[in-house]
């Protein structure tokens, strides 16, 4: 009999069907249901006596724990220092002194991609990770950030975020604040400068 079936399954061909069942839990585990059906025209000097019918297989496939790739967009507010300063020369004591700096708190627009899961954080659980984006200024400047976010609601599509934030701002250059100075135009250079962000962002 052992013979005869499996010359049965290896001379009949068969159609298969699979699609997904479900989804298990929070690890995003996923159940595939798989069916084998037998094609009519299985010669009948195989098939009779042999019963040849329907079989259907589930497939367990196991998640990544839960961890994922996700991007989003928003708005990020910079500050700590991530602002242009400028500089004058005091008509009378011809010293450099600092005439202004922008707001320390900048907004921005920009993008982040995020590695995100399950943790505990004090005892509460919650879907968070490590965050990378850039964003642009209203200046035109660019603004890299690395930090952590939090998704938030039932469906995680809002993410809020904090950690660094780094850009190339304008500081002295050869020359120090107070020290006498001959000339009219303070020299100034772009040089990279680290700050804190936070940002609220949608995830797409």
């Amino acid at each position: 009999a052992a013979d005869e079936i499996h010359a049965a399954v290896k001379k009949a061909s068969f159609t298969a069907d699979y699609g997904t069942r479900l989804d298990v839990g929070e690890n995003n585990d996923a159940a595939y249901e798989v069916t084998c059906t037998p094609r009519k025209e299985t010669p009948a000097s195989i098939s009779r006596g042999l019963n040849l019918q329907e079989i259907t297989y589930v497939v367990n496939v196991q998640g990544a724990g839960g961890w994922r790739t996700d991007s989003s967009a928003g708005f990020f507010f910079t500050f700590g220092g991530l602002s242009d300063r400028q500089y004058k020369v005091s008509r009378t004591s011809k010293r450099i002194f600092q005439s202004s700096t922008r707001d320390e708190f900048r907004p921005a627009a920009g993008a982040a991609i995020h590695r995100h899961g399950p943790v505990r954080i004090l005892g509460l659980r919650m879907d968070a990770g490590p965050t990378f984006g850039l964003a642009l200024n209203a200046d035109g400047e660019l603004q890299y950030m690395f930090g952590f976010s939090l998704f938030m609601g039932t469906k995680q599509r809002l993410v809020l975020s904090a950690g660094i934030s780094g850009a190339q701002v304008k500081r002295l250059d050869g020359v120090r604040e107070g020290q006498r100075f001959g000339g009219s135009t303070v020299p100034t250079t772009d040089v990279f400068r680290t700050g804190l962000f936070v940002g609220l962002t949608y995830n797409l």
